[in-house]
């Protein structure tokens, strides 16, 4: 699986695309390289944000699922998706249940969002 990594920058409220993290031992800070940078000094940062990671799978329409993705299944249900004991989890449902993802074929469900950009999804409008 290509790992790939999505940052939500709380201090622009943008979803950062195709970021990499610089190798502390405390988990690193989001960077990514802008298109007109002219040499490898010149990145942007994004100290003040939340590291999703792409799980590998994706939904029925091909979108890449990430963490913090809201999807909704084909009965209208709504999911959220999360990392926790080394497997990616939906939580919702009906029943507000506990999901693996893997278990939970994604391919019938269709991303609609995350809960950062879209947090009226769940019923919340704060952000």
């Amino acid at each position: 699986m290509q790992i790939k990594i999505r940052a939500w920058d709380k201090d622009s409220e943008t979803m950062i695309y195709g970021v990499g993290i610089t190798p502390e031992s405390d988990g690193g800070i989001p960077y990514q390289i802008p298109v007109n940078a002219h040499d490898f000094d010149q990145f942007d940062y994004y100290p003040n944000s939340i590291i999703m990671l792409y799980t590998g799978l994706k939904d029925k329409n091909g979108t890449e699922i990430y963490e913090g993705d809201v999807i909704r299944d084909n009965d209208g249900f709504l999911w959220v998706v999360y990392f926790e004991d080394g497997m990616y989890c939906a939580k919702g449902g009906e029943y507000e249940t506990v999901e693996y993802l893997i278990e939970f074929c994604p391919e019938w469900c269709e991303v609609i969002g995350n809960i950062y950009e879209h947090p009226h999804l769940l019923g919340s409008g704060e952000k």
